[in-house]
């Protein structure tokens, strides 16, 4: 995928939001694909490879993804504070210029 987004700088194939959209479906495809083809097999494994998860208890995994979302989760934004820059210019118009050095 990535070298058919990098095709697409050099050779228009086509914009570059329908290049990106299609090789991101195309991963998602040949993902869920592989892995229904990897959970169908014997003991929902195929030479020795996977679709199951490393932990083999969800708990652990929910429990970790709760803690995730509480860490992740922020306050509310802070108001901006006001601009601190107080110009006052001078008598030629601003700047600080003025006719004393």
């Amino acid at each position: 995928m990535a070298s058919l987004i990098t095709l697409r700088f050099y050779v228009h194939i086509a914009d570059l939001w329908v290049v990106l959209s299609a090789a991101g479906s195309a991963v998602i495809v040949l993902a869920l694909g592989l892995r229904r083809w990897l959970d169908s097999g014997a003991q929902h494994e195929r030479a020795g490879w996977t679709a199951r998860g490393l932990s083999g208890e969800a708990v652990l995994m929910r429990t970790a993804e709760m803690a995730v979302t509480v860490v992740a989760a922020t306050p509310s934004a802070n108001a901006p504070e006001a601009p601190r820059f107080e110009g006052g210019g001078g008598r030629s118009g601003g700047g600080g210029a003025s006719a004393d050095f």
